[in-house]
């Protein structure tokens, strides 16, 4: 076995004890026995002569899946153990100093601001701590990353919602506890970091793009915009998201794994379509890409996807697909070394890995398929179809699972759609740059946009309309994991027949 491939199957394990860890708690005493096992066939190996190196391999793959649950389990228990946690029954207002360390999340009628502990005050004593809260506040007055708070409230536990683990989702987060409508005091002579300074200043340039697109777009087209452009997916409303969720296009308005993963794989098609070599087009389409996620002020669903695709495209520029998959892997790896909860309680992670897989897994079929049905002629909008319907069957039975509809019109609705995407977005950097240097220019080049947003709306709203757009269904564990093993059967199929 090659090194190349016993990394890869190391990535695996580590993977997989992640999951195992996550999905079934499994106790400390299992993790010491495939740790005890990978050491026994380690030692085999060395001490033993004739034993194939796939013995070495499998003992390395226990010890990297064994110390995948102790990670796991460490970072759990560090959670756990925060000293803000010992605050969280407490009836009694505490008074605590923090940061907001994320751009807030505006909704309808109050704001979430994620903020990092720094002191707490509490029956006279004062103690440094660390951690996260989630303060719920109302809209006004205006708070934005970097701003140091003094607040004075009751920390409260998260509760969960049915079947939505709320606790868990904000683990995710490094969040403890929430604070409901505290008295809140702005703090003045706090210093900043170089980075956190540049990171607000990156997030007051974004604010001025949302102004400068209110300022020419009107709604509804400007919460399209606001979602594809900046990632202000929180700001459309409620019968706005029902609408695209029956029209299978609420993928869209979300800067996440497949949103990134259909921006690049757009944009090397149409790089190497203006003439440029596949080199050339990769470091093109990853520094738009990087250029991009700075722009909308570094969320962590883009960053996360940026990575994934970037390994994806390194790997895609070498022309191996085996290389794809390994590449994908390790991109996950890193970041669940980073947040081993992603896993489990990010369906944006799940999502962003399916797509990205799917598209490895299924695009040469269905370009070979749809190239034969319009005989052999292949052209930008076959490769953006063939696209669209890859990412989807990997992403389809876990959108199912986790937010229980399925849109029947999605493939119609994403095929009229996702390819004018790179355009929108590609015309909305140029209406922002007229409309800073000239109200006129900023007026001009807002019609084009105009005319494309309209178009997506007038999209959603007829296919959404449609008696059997979507339908409600359910599927659980075992039907998740039966799905994805008959896709896998499928494509172990269409390997075969290839090969």
């Amino acid at each position: 076995m090659r090194l190349a491939q016993t990394f890869f199957f190391l990535c695996l394990s580590f993977i997989t004890g992640i999951a195992l860890a996550a999905f079934f708690n499994l106790p400390s005493f299992i993790a010491w026995e495939f740790f005890i096992l990978g050491l026994f066939y380690c030692f085999i190996f060395l001490f033993f002569s004739g034993w194939s190196k796939n013995i070495l391999t499998l003992g390395l793959c226990l010890l990297s899946l064994s110390s995948a649950i102790f990670y796991y389990q460490d970072r759990v228990a560090g959670f756990e153990q925060q000293k803000i946690n010992d605050y969280l029954e407490t009836a009694e207002p505490l008074d605590i100093l923090l940061m907001v360390s994320q751009e807030p999340d505006v909704r309808s009628n109050h704001v979430n601001l994620t903020c990092d502990l720094k002191e707490i005050s509490f029956e006279g004593e004062t103690i440094s701590v660390s951690g996260r809260l989630l303060v719920v506040s109302y809209r006004y007055p205006v708070y934005r990353y970097g701003d140091f708070l003094k607040i004075s409230g009751v920390v409260q536990p998260a509760t969960n919602f049915g079947d939505f683990n709320y606790r868990d989702y904000l683990r995710k987060e490094g969040i403890s506890g929430i604070v409901y409508y505290p008295e809140i005091s702005l703090v003045d002579n706090q210093s900043l970091t170089n980075w956190q300074k540049f990171y607000s200043r990156l997030l007051g340039f974004k604010e001025q793009l949302r102004e400068k697109v209110n300022q020419y777009i009107a709604p509804p087209e400007s919460y399209i915009l606001g979602a594809v452009f900046l990632g202000d997916k929180q700001g459309i409303p409620d019968r706005w998201k029902e609408k695209l969720n029956k029209s299978g296009l609420r993928h869209i308005t979300a800067i996440s794994g497949m949103h990134i993963v259909i921006l690049s794989t757009v944009l090397v098609t149409l790089f190497l379509s203006l003439g440029f070599w596949r080199g050339q087009a990769f470091y093109l389409t990853g520094l738009v890409i990087a250029l991009y996620v700075l722009m909308i002020g570094l969320p962590a669903s883009a960053i996360r996807a940026g990575l994934m695709v970037f390994f994806f495209l390194l790997a895609q520029k070498t022309g191996r697909l085996s290389a794809s998959y390994r590449a994908v892997v390790f991109a996950a790896l890193l970041m669940l070394i980073y947040n081993p909860f992603l896993l489990k309680d990010d369906v944006g992670f799940q999502l962003s890995f399916l797509a990205v897989m799917g598209i490895i897994s299924f695009l040469p079929f269905f370009e070979n398929k749809i190239k034969t049905f319009f005989k052999g002629k292949a052209t930008t909008l076959t490769s953006l179809i063939a696209l669209t319907i890859s990412a989807q069957v990997f992403t389809l039975p876990l959108l199912i699972y986790s937010f229980g509809y399925c849109s029947l019109v999605s493939p119609i609705t994403n095929i009229l759609v996702v390819p004018f995407l790179v355009y929108l977005i590609i015309l909305t950097a140029l209406f922002l740059l007229a409309a800073f240097l000239h109200p006129i220019l900023g007026l001009i080049f807002s019609w084009p946009i105009w005319l494309l947003l309209h178009y997506i709306v007038l999209i959603v709203s007829f296919f959404s309309a449609l008696p059997l757009a979507s339908l409600n269904l359910s599927i659980t564990w075992f039907g998740l994991a039966i799905v994805y093993s008959f896709l896998l059967f499928i494509l172990w199929k269409i390997r075969k027949n290839t090969n």
